[in-house]
């Protein structure tokens, strides 16, 4: 990212890349966030759990595969971002559906 090294060096180019993956996941998490609490208030706190182990083992197996198979900390952390988001809307879907079925 052309930003970072003007700001601050040449030497922070890369970090200027990862920062532009990971602005991906920080949007999914920012707008998901409220669906924790909506858990808490649903009583679904052991679907919480699962789908949190779930994308705990998701994750590690990503950066595991990113840096096996392509030798690169970048795919790594685009896996990472990927597992993120499709959990983040996993979520935000799992509530929304948990909602209308407590509306009834």
């Amino acid at each position: 990212m052309k930003r970072f090294g003007f700001v601050f060096g040449d030497s922070w180019r890369e970090a200027g890349i990862i920062a532009k993956i990971a602005i991906i996941w920080f949007y999914f998490g920012f707008i998901s966030s409220p669906t924790n609490m909506v858990m808490n208030i649903l009583n679904i706190q052991k679907m919480r759990l699962y789908i949190q182990s779930i994308t705990l083992i998701l994750r590690v197996i990503a950066i595991y595969l990113g840096y096996a198979l392509f030798n690169s900390y970048i795919v790594s952390i685009i896996l990472f971002v990927i597992v993120g988001v499709f959990q983040s809307i996993f979520t935000i879907i799992y509530v929304y559906f948990k909602l209308i079925e407590n509306r009834k």
